[in-house]
């Protein structure tokens, strides 16, 4: 009879339970970290990151786009002054694996100073019409703190955006990728500023070269390629150059970076004002096999020949173009181009794709006929002899 008392009190509890709405203990997923605890995590490898299903409030999600983040540096770690992250907020299911789309992300840097203090806790405001969710999850990066130890203080929570934030840490990203961006019509302009160079030194408008590989390399761009065009460029140089310069664009995408086979080199003259004024067509980046979806980024060598005490460039624009606007501006594609691409043609579409390309030198066709002619004429009468 002593043990009546706990077999109705376990039978209680386990009618409850199957009452009850399951419940689930918060949890992170770890890549390159090593767990040291429940909440105390060391950074080991080269692509450290954490993914989880932050938690909600309860109200309604289209509203919860504040997420708060609670992670305190340990003292000790070898951490720069800025320690810089990227959130993730879109995990796509379109492939045999999960995987985080790089399409929407978010780049931001907290101070080390912040993280060491007894209250690390910051806020960072999610986009727009991002893709939220009852059970989203979010993935965190934690990038250049190698060997820093982080402590998980709460666990990462949603809350509304018409939160009081008074008294909040709140970071503001420095890049935000919320999707592909369509080019317009009118095109998009690349700016002076948006521009990491490589032996070239800016001043003030211009730019001046220090080393014999100068070129620009764009931020991220992450362009819809389907109604993409090119990239038209106007750069002025001085003093003033009155021959013919090399160039070449590489084009960085979804699947690849910088790489001699996703490139064009080109010979421009200069036009009667001795500017450089060219388009280099991107059209065809929408129709490769695979499909390249995303113009990530863009980079422009410059000549390296010019003499290096007395070069500068100034860049009028650089511009990403509709494909409406080639028909127009045809006059700007150099004729002595070389486009590397990394789609391969088979059977029929290669024989048909060289066939165009010889038929567009219509100076070269005409040559190479005549050249036929003469050859097979000359065997011809070799052979009546």
């Amino acid at each position: 009879m002593n043990y009546l008392p706990k077999l109705l009190t376990l039978i209680a509890c386990l009618c409850f339970s199957s009452l009850s709405p399951a419940l689930t203990v918060p949890s992170y997923q770890l890549n390159d970290i090593k767990a040291l605890s429940e909440n105390s995590f060391l950074l080991i490898g080269k692509d450290p990151y954490l993914s989880f299903t932050p938690l909600s409030a309860g109200h309604d999600n289209a509203e919860a786009k504040l997420l708060t983040l609670n992670f305190q540096l340990k003292p000790g770690s070898d951490a720069p002054d800025d320690v810089r992250m990227e959130l993730f907020f879109k995990e796509s299911t379109s492939q045999a694996a999960p995987y985080f789309d790089s399409n929407y992300r978010m780049s931001f840097s907290v101070p080390k100073a912040h993280l060491n203090s007894n209250t690390p806790t910051f806020t960072i405001a999610l986009p727009d019409n991002w893709p939220s969710g009852s059970t989203q999850r979010l993935r965190l990066d934690i990038n250049g703190c190698a060997g820093c130890n982080f402590k998980a203080l709460s666990y990462p929570n949603l809350s509304s955006r018409h939160l009081d934030t008074e008294n909040r840490v709140i970071i503001t990203p420095s890049h935000v990728f919320n999707g592909l961006t369509p080019i317009s019509p009118d095109g998009i302009d690349i700016t002076n500023n948006d521009w990491h160079l490589n032996d070239l030194e800016r001043k003030n408008s211009q730019l001046t070269l220090t080393g014999g590989d100068p070129f620009l390399v764009s931020q991220a761009l992450n362009i819809d390629t389907n109604e993409l065009g090119g990239v038209q460029i106007h750069l002025r140089a001085t003093p003033t150059i009155n021959k013919a310069q090399d160039f070449q664009l590489f084009y960085a995408s979804e699947k690849h970076g910088f790489v001699e086979g996703a490139s064009t080199s080109l010979r421009v003259d200069p036009n009667a004002d001795n500017e450089f004024k060219f388009i280099v067509p991107l059209a065809f980046l929408s129709s490769e096999k695979p499909q390249v979806k995303n113009l990530a980024r863009i980079r422009l060598d410059l000549d390296g020949r010019v003499n290096q005490t007395e070069a500068s460039w100034v860049i009028e624009k650089i511009k990403l173009v509709h494909y409406s606007e080639l028909a127009n501006k045809t006059h700007l594609i150099p004729r002595s181009r070389i486009t590397n691409k990394r789609q391969r043609a088979h059977g029929f579409k290669l024989v048909m794709k060289s066939l165009n390309k010889i038929g567009s030198d219509i100076g070269f066709s005409i040559a190479y006929l005549l050249l036929l002619l003469t050859t097979a004429l000359c065997f011809w009468r070799s052979y009546n002899k």
